[in-house]
């Protein structure tokens, strides 16, 4: 084929052989739109993953309010389409909950007459709203806020479907008039390691005892078993059998539920005949509970696991593969996790699919692709009573509690513990190892919302707080610090003090009187006595103690010196014998740590040991005067 066979179009692909590139001609993607002139007062959505809500404002259809509910109930259907600005159950049913509050709000105020529509509503009707929302909530409560959030969005998008007014354009670039009382709100807070390894052992015993419950009792119960419609014998053995190889999950008259079995050490157990087969809600807390604990995913995506969440395992790690719903978007995400060990996020994947095999046999496979499924004592519209199992009731929090007998860092006893926290316990901890390195410890989120959501939390203020005091000591010591001279910086300084003198921006006169010994004092050489740093200007004296020199930085501490400073350091040591601790710490603490953090590990060892010997041989401090003696 030759140049003149074919011929390239303005929209057709393109091969550069240069630097290897192919370009590719835009194909549209043909997008269904939803059906604009929908009209109704019910519909149910249906999201990925299965996940659905009904939207049902028939109560509200009626005069006088009736043509602001039907606008509402097209947005609300146009937007929970594809594409469309709300993308789960959840998005939904707050945007109902606020279109129902404002009817509420219109009907309440008397303004329902000229409320037609939603192009009806004005700047004015923002600000109302708002008072009305306000004023049926405590004064500082968030939630005002957060709803006038819901209706902003929801007002925009009905003017960008063109059914909502052109003015108020200008009053959709923000929230609110009033606060938004963030301040004292109050943040989800991370709990404290001690809590966290109770919650952590706890959740583990749960799990052995599951582990045990289906693969142990539960077997060795239904092999004792047979077919109970054969003998006409409904022992629990029978009932067993049945559960184990029928799938059977309900009997007449509830019989199942009410069995109780008896494990090898005779006590009556607290489980039915169900749960030696299958997981339960119970089950499904604490694993839940402990994966979020120990991966730092949020609930919402450890529910979300699928039954393939584990990938690429080698070297024992491997790829956990979720999905994270945040600010209206599904993102589909991976993090590497340990699978080594018995009690690894991998390895507990790996028990809970083992526990769930019996029930994976008899589910639909649209249950059994989730990664959590179990069976519960209630049938759904379909007649099954496996389920993807979401815990969402309270009681199993408090029944973990009770159980275990958490308490909090005072030893006082928790009530409950809320799942939610786990993401941030998990984070605080990795915000430690990271030594407050955001770019470390934020993993799926960025170092922003690590810094507002999960950094700037209660449990961290410890550690902040420190930071900042070492911070401040180290600043305040950098700067008090006195001039440390070894052998060689000492030499230096006696054949050339003015290059000190450049370094410390002091005259040369000055530099000259402590090199000749002018300016000796009892434990250094000072280079400003009657310029002393801790004095008021104008005053010709130092009054700092005498060893008050080495904590100031117009001190300089040579080689002739450090048999005084050993001999000092000898002093306070016996003083701690004789001295009340906290009054040996006032006094004495910080010379103490600067004689032997700061000054010794800058002097060759033995230059150290020859100072030790000349001050062990004068044990009086003779060289010094004797207000030394008298003021320590």
């Amino acid at each position: 084929m030759t140049g003149s066979d074919f011929s390239l179009g303005p929209g057709d692909s393109k091969v550069s052989l240069h630097d290897r590139r192919m370009t590719f001609p835009v194909v549209p993607i043909p997008v269904e739109k939803p059906d604009a002139t929908f009209i109704g007062t019910k519909f149910t959505v249906v999201f990925e993953g299965n996940r659905s809500y009904t939207v049902n404002l028939s109560d509200l259809s009626k005069p006088p309010i009736g043509g602001l509910v039907r606008d509402a109930i097209r947005v609300l259907w146009e937007e929970s389409q594809p594409l469309g600005a709300y993308k789960s159950p959840g998005a939904v049913k707050d945007a109902v909950a606020i279109v129902r509050s404002f009817a509420r709000f219109v009907i309440e105020t008397g303004c329902a007459a000229r409320m037609t529509g939603l192009a009806a509503i004005s700047v004015a009707d923002f600000g109302a709203f708002e008072a009305w929302l306000r004023q049926g909530s405590p004064k500082e409560s968030p939630r005002p806020y957060q709803r006038m959030g819901d209706f902003r969005q929801f007002i925009l998008c009905a003017q960008l479907r063109g059914m909502a007014s052109g003015d108020i354009a200008h009053r959709l670039g923000y929230i609110a008039d009033g606060p938004t009382y963030s301040e004292n709100q109050g943040k989800r807070d991370a709990y404290s390691p001690r809590v966290a390894q109770q919650v952590r052992e706890g959740a583990w015993q749960d799990i052995e005892a599951a582990v045990k419950r289906i693969t142990i009792d539960g077997p060795s119960l239904a092999a004792a078993g047979e077919d109970p419609e054969l003998k006409n014998c409904w022992s629990d053995s029978n009932v067993a059998w049945a559960i184990a190889s029928q799938g059977l999950t309900v009997l007449r008259d509830n019989m199942i539920f009410s069995r109780r079995v008896r494990d090898m050490s005779g006590d009556l157990t607290q489980y039915d005949l169900l749960g030696l087969f299958h997981l339960d809600l119970a089950d499904a807390f604490v694993i839940s509970t402990l994966l979020s604990l120990e991966t730092g995913l949020p609930i919402e995506s450890v529910e979300g696991l699928k039954v393939d969440c584990l990938q690429n395992e080698a070297r024992g790690y491997a790829d956990l593969r979720y999905v994270k719903r945040r600010g209206g978007a599904i993102t589909e995400k991976s993090k590497r996790v340990k699978v080594e060990g018995t009690k690894s996020p991998g390895a507990l994947i790996k028990i809970v699919l083992r526990l769930t095999q019996t029930t994976r046999k008899f589910c639909s496979a649209e249950v059994a692709q989730w990664l959590l499924v179990g069976c519960v004592a209630r049938r759904d519209a379909n007649g099954s009573s496996f389920r993807h199992l979401k815990p969402r009731n309270s009681q199993f929090a408090d029944r973990f509690c009770a159980r275990h007998a958490i308490v909090d860092d005072k030893l006082a006893p928790i009530k409950t513990v809320a799942r939610v926290s786990m993401r941030k316990t998990f984070k605080a901890a990795q915000y430690k190892k990271a030594n407050g390195h955001l770019a470390d410890a934020a993993d799926d989120h960025t170092k922003s919302v690590h810094a507002n959501h999960y950094a700037n939390i209660p449990a961290l203020a410890d550690v902040h707080e420190a930071t900042i005091a070492a911070g401040l000591e180290q600043a305040l010591a950098s700067a008090m610090a006195p001039t440390i001279l070894a052998e060689a910086d000492e030499r230096r300084f006696t054949a050339d003090p003015t290059g000190l003198a450049a370094d410390r921006g002091l005259s040369e006169d000055d530099i000259r009187a402590v090199a000749d010994g002018e300016g000796d004092v009892w434990l250094a050489t000072c280079l400003g006595y009657h310029d002393s740093p801790f004095a008021a200007p104008g005053e010709n004296c130092c009054p700092c103690p005498v060893w008050g020199c080495l904590s100031c930085k117009n001190a300089v501490i040579t080689t002739s010196k450090l048999p005084a400073v050993i001999a000092f350091l000898n002093h306070i040591l016996q003083r701690r014998q004789e001295m009340d601790l906290r009054a040996w710490i006032a006094r004495f603490a910080e010379a103490y740590h600067r004689i032997t953090k700061d000054i010794l590990p800058r002097f060759p060892e033995r230059e150290v040991v020859l100072a030790r010997a000349i001050a062990a041989a004068d044990v009086e401090l003779v060289w010094l005067p004797a207000e030394f003696t008298m003021t320590v």
